[in-house]
């Protein structure tokens, strides 16, 4: 059997073996990913409860004292549900919006199990459950491909996990808890713990420049498995090393022989280390449980925790390197089917107490701020890239009026609502017809029916379904002129009316004059002119437009 240990110049070390310690994995959700369960949920889940399948992302350990959490998105959720039939049965149609192509990023397999009831989440037991989950790792140990032709990565489904939450939907408040699943027959020792320039020392620059060179070709391979097996052979030189990687798969292959500690060649494991210190990851526990269970290890083997610089790189000298993580010992191996074992993995709160933690989304996840942060976005983005000088609040707090809602005030409304204005009031007296929404953007066909909807009214609910938090508001309201005669009867009317409009031009910062007259222009414009407010005048005709901004003094004085 070959030696799955040191080479004749890394030297045994004596002493006692030490118990082996990890590092427990963490979680880390984006809001996209509660917005994406919240929509199954409502859309396809409803009331069942069968487990949604998504995969969590994680990266190696940059080794600066910050563990590496596993990051779930709205892109982690990879089984979309339908229903397919009018019992309500569902179907699931996986559809990975994964990227798993990417060099140095891994996906772990998972799935998320939504309880209709808080309470089920809370009352649950949760040595029960992680029983139940760390029995259907075992059967994944004991019966996934081992002949290394599968090259969509098997071995990542030992970095599983399952979330068990609940979402109240009406608060918009996640309640959840995470479960790591690993499985452990009995604690793991081992002999020493080095750090990377330890081992470059004690190792000859032979032996770990091959190493390295063979961990980095592993790790530039898209959809490569997150742990693995290197194989290394000293040459006829003694600073001469060769270096292979194999799938776990292999090991059997690897470790048949016979040898001992100062043999020539050495096979270790090589895993993406996600922890940082002096302790590993989690996942190896599943790794060594792994070999231990369809193997049947009964040697020694060496441990690279593959870990990068600061700088995301990877780096030798970052790794931690375990030495001779001793097998189990041999009566637990020859009964390991009766064998009992623990399945250890919850994710602590914030208080490291072992109990489900909550996400309040409340603001968030609000469907209106959503589409209110999204507008916003866009003239943030135009600030930070073209505009320095834009003051995105000031147009948003702005208060406009819009005298005319026709086709003019429809394209001149939706393009406030594009620059992030939020108060918009529109004054008209006139009412929708069948000519209007082929030209007018606001109106539909529903609006013209019996004898037409209002416009002021009609455009201002329209901006509300468009923009739902934006204040919108109407009068409908003749604007007096010139040169029109006012009957004795309809004189309280009209004054009424010029009371009104010189109320909401005096608390407008602007006024856009959008009428299809001359004279229906003339009181607006004088009203701005005496109460120094910017006063915007647009016209189209036939092959001719106008657009002409009327100024305030620097110096405002009273008109």
């Amino acid at each position: 059997m070959v030696v799955v240990s040191t080479l004749e110049d890394d030297e045994e070390r004596g002493g006692e073996p030490v118990l082996l310690r990890f590092e427990a994995r963490r979680s880390a959700v984006d809001p996209s990913f509660w917005q994406k369960i919240a929509d199954v949920k409502l859309n396809r889940m409803h009331l069942s409860e069968a487990e949604i399948a998504c995969e969590s992302e994680f990266h190696a350990s940059r080794n600066d004292g910050v563990d590496v959490p596993m990051f779930l998105t709205g892109a982690s959720v990879t089984d979309e549900r339908v229903r397919d039939d009018k019992d309500g049965n569902i179907s699931s149609d996986s559809v990975s919006n994964s990227t798993s192509d990417d060099v140095g990023c891994w996906h772990a397999p998972g799935d998320v199990i939504n309880f209709n009831v808080k309470e089920r989440l809370f009352e649950m037991k949760p040595n029960e459950e992680a029983k139940k989950k760390g029995q259907e790792l075992l059967d994944v140990m004991k019966t996934m491909d081992v002949d290394g032709s599968d090259e969509t990565g098997d071995v990542n489904r030992l970095n599983t996990f399952r979330v068990f939450m609940h979402a109240d939907l009406k608060k918009w408040k996640f309640f959840y808890w995470f479960l790591f699943p690993s499985v452990m027959f009995a604690p793991y020792e081992f002999m020493e713990k080095r750090r990377g320039d330890e081992e470059e020392t004690i190792c000859r620059s032979g032996n770990t420049k091959s190493r390295a060179e063979c961990v980095k070709a592993w790790l530039d391979r898209p959809k490569s498995d997150f742990a693995w097996l290197m194989e290394t052979v000293k040459g006829s030189d003694i600073n001469t090393h060769v270096s292979s990687n194999h799938k776990l798969s292999k090991f059997a292959e690897l470790c048949a022989g016979s040898g001992d500690f100062n043999s020539d060649r050495t096979v270790e494991i090589c895993f993406v280390d996600n922890a940082t210190g002096d302790a590993p990851s989690m996942s190896l526990l599943n790794v060594l449980t792994f070999l231990d269970v369809r193997f049947q290890r009964t040697i020694p083997i060496h441990v690279t925790c593959v870990r990068v610089n600061k700088k995301g790189i990877f780096d030798f000298k970052s790794c931690l390197f375990l030495k001779r993580v001793q097998p189990l010992q041999k009566e637990m191996l020859e009964n390991m089917s009766n064998l009992e074992f623990k399945c250890i993995g919850w994710e602590r709160d914030e208080k490291d107490k072992l109990k489900p933690r909550k996400a309040d989304l409340s603001s968030a996840m609000d469907p209106e701020k959503l589409a209110r942060d999204a507008v916003d976005l866009n003239l943030k983005l135009m600030r930070w890239r073209q505009a320095p000088a834009l003051h995105v609040d000031a147009i948003s707090k702005s208060k406009i009026v819009l005298v005319g809602a026709g086709t003019l005030g429809c394209s001149v409304a939706r393009t406030l609502l594009g620059w992030g204005v939020r108060n918009i009031t529109f004054i008209d007296d006139g009412r929708v017809s069948f000519s209007n929404p082929a030209r007018q953007s606001l109106f539909t066909f529903e609006d013209c029916l019996d004898g037409g909807k209002p416009k002021a009214r009609a455009a201002a609910e329209r901006l509300k379904a468009i923009v739902p938090d934006i204040n919108a508001n109407y009068i409908e309201m003749r604007v007096p002129m010139p040169g029109h005669a006012v009957a004795e009867s309809e004189r309280a009317e009209v004054l009424e009316s010029i009371d009104a409009l010189e109320r909401e031009i005096k608390n407008a910062e602007a006024v856009f004059l959008l009428t299809d007259t001359r004279e229906s222009r003339w009181l607006p414009t004088l009203l701005c002119t005496a109460h120094n407010i910017q006063c915007y005048n647009c016209a189209l005709g036939f092959d001719t437009y106008l657009a002409m901004r009327h100024g305030v003094p620097a110096d405002p004085a009273p008109n």
